[in-house]
């Protein structure tokens, strides 16, 4: 009813040897591989691989998400960007119609 790890282990590779068309050398590797001693650090590995390669995705995943949302943000963005700098233009043109406006007012009051 219940295998035990020698006997997943010989089916594991009686199932691959017979599945696999590879030599004598190929058989003898993976007769040693699937040894009982030897799943244990198989299916660590395997483990292992599989939290990277999640990792791996979900850092990409957010860096994708981030730069949709930058792109966004930009987009949004550029209307008030464009306001700002007309804004500045005007207050540029301001503080030279008041310094205009100064050195008028101090002509007047020398005369």
């Amino acid at each position: 009813m219940f295998k035990t790890k020698d006997s997943i282990a010989k089916s594991i590779k009686t199932t691959l040897l017979e599945l696999l068309p590879i030599g004598e050398t190929g058989r003898k590797i993976v007769g040693k591989l699937l040894e009982p001693e030897n799943l244990k650090r198989i299916a660590i590995v395997g483990v292992v691989g599989s939290v990277v390669v999640g990792l791996i995705s979900r850092f990409l995943r957010n860096s994708m998400l981030r730069m949709e949302i930058r792109g966004e943000l930009k987009k949004q963005l550029e209307p008030v960007y464009e306001k700002l700098e007309e804004l500045e233009e005007q207050n540029a043109e301001l503080l030279r119609q008041n310094e205009a406006l100064q050195g008028s007012l101090e002509e007047l009051a020398s005369v």
